[in-house]
């Protein structure tokens, strides 16, 4: 698992789309059943369950408005 981290600078409207990109990949995704043995697949969907929370988070607090 890699742990190195990077900060972006993003626009209100970016993060605000990058939400919704987060969102349709959720809703694609969701149409399949899991694999719950691939592992790769499963560290895949908690990234992206993270990086959703994340900007979920920052859109409620109004950052980058």
């Amino acid at each position: 698992m890699i742990t190195e981290t990077f900060e972006l600078k993003l626009t209100y409207t970016q993060i605000r789309m990058l939400k919704e990109m987060a969102a349709n990949d959720m809703e694609m995704s969701s149409m399949d059943a899991p694999d719950y043995e691939d592992i790769d697949a499963m560290e895949y969907y908690l990234d992206r369950a993270v990086v959703y929370r994340t900007i979920r988070d920052l859109l409620k607090s109004g950052a980058n408005t």
